[in-house]
């Protein structure tokens, strides 16, 4: 127990040392993207003081470089760290779970056939998330300001803009999003194939492995 220990604290602090240039790297993406940022804003946001812009630029890149994190990063990668952070013995979160007293921990995620297919959904959706927010909020960016103007002064709360008119103009754009995960969802084959190889029982069998195997 006490070598798995320091096994654990030792890949924690080579971790920490080898983050750090992803860090810098993603600070130096922030501020790369801080120029782009300040122009995202509706018309009345280039009114604004120098100061809320620059903050606001900064939020907004902030947010879009932590968004993107996640698809940046190549299948096989991700699936690797999932694996370790997954892992039975020594993974980070069964260990944080212990050290929290939390009741489920450890868990054997992806050795139990019920919890397998449940990671293996929450990898695949952390993985491809970014990708539906981004396509999203491409679409409320396009969207025309005259029929929000229109319900504000007609009346209607947030909530009725949202059901009523923000729904409905985004219709094209959430189709496209679902035929696109419908197609991906049929091609996963990195993440199952690391995590779970179709295992255990066959309770992560995808079409692609299935192909693999026996072709």
């Amino acid at each position: 127990q006490i070598a798995g220990k320091q096994a654990r604290e030792a890949a924690l602090s080579a971790g920490v040392t080898r983050i750090r240039p992803v860090l810098m790297t993603a600070l130096a993406m922030i501020i790369g993207m801080l120029p782009m940022s300040l122009g995202m804003g509706e018309g009345g946001e280039q009114n604004a003081p120098l100061g809320r812009a620059v903050v606001g630029g900064l939020l907004m890149a902030t947010f879009t470089t932590l968004l993107v994190v996640p698809i940046m990063v190549a299948p096989t990668v991700s699936a690797l760290q999932w694996r370790w952070i997954l892992d039975p013995d020594n993974g980070i979160l069964n260990y944080v779970g212990m050290r929290l007293g939390m009741p489920w921990a450890p868990q054997l995620w992806l050795i139990q056939p019920q919890a397998a297919f449940w990671t293996l959904v929450l990898v695949d959706v952390w993985q491809t998330t970014p990708f539906v927010l981004l396509f999203l909020l491409a679409g409320l960016q396009s969207l025309p300001a005259d029929p929000y103007e229109a319900a504000r002064v007609d009346g209607a709360s947030a909530w009725q803009i949202f059901v009523r008119l923000t729904l409905p103009l985004l219709r094209p754009v959430i189709l496209s999003v679902l035929l696109l995960r419908f197609m991906d969802a049929f091609r996963i084959f990195d993440i199952a194939y690391v995590l779970t190889r179709g295992g255990p029982a066959y309770a992560t069998d995808m079409v692609s492995l299935y192909t693999y195997r026996v072709g």
